[in-house]
């Protein structure tokens, strides 16, 4: 479920560090010590990858959001301009599955979700 503006208000920081998920990937890392801030987690080769995106309430859950759908755009453009041109490879849009002629093997199908 997505994070409300109130939500992310009023969350407090804890002895352990929390994360409070909004959706595809965008999250919201409250530290120890009382920060808040935005992390987007992906996966790219096959890698777990982290971004940051700003401290909160200097950049909005709104700001936040529009930093996450750039940065997916941004990855799937990448992720296409490098397997252009190979065996076979599936993509993965929202649950339905496309066949892409040229990326790998069947055996070896590649997933991007997106």
């Amino acid at each position: 479920m997505a994070l409300s503006d109130t939500a992310v208000r009023k969350a407090k920081s804890s002895p352990k560090a929390r994360k409070l998920a909004d959706e595809r990937g965008l999250f919201l890392y409250l530290a120890p010590a009382g920060g808040k801030y935005w992390r987007f987690k992906y996966r790219f080769d096959g890698k777990e990858k982290l971004l940051s995106f700003g401290i909160y309430p200097d950049v909005s859950l709104t700001e936040a959001r529009e930093k996450r759908d750039e940065a997916r755009r941004y990855l799937a453009k990448r992720f296409k301009e490098r397997f252009k041109g190979s065996e076979s490879l599936i993509l993965r849009f929202k649950g339905s599955e496309s066949l892409i002629p040229g990326a790998f093997k069947r055996s070896e199908s590649l997933i991007l979700e997106v």
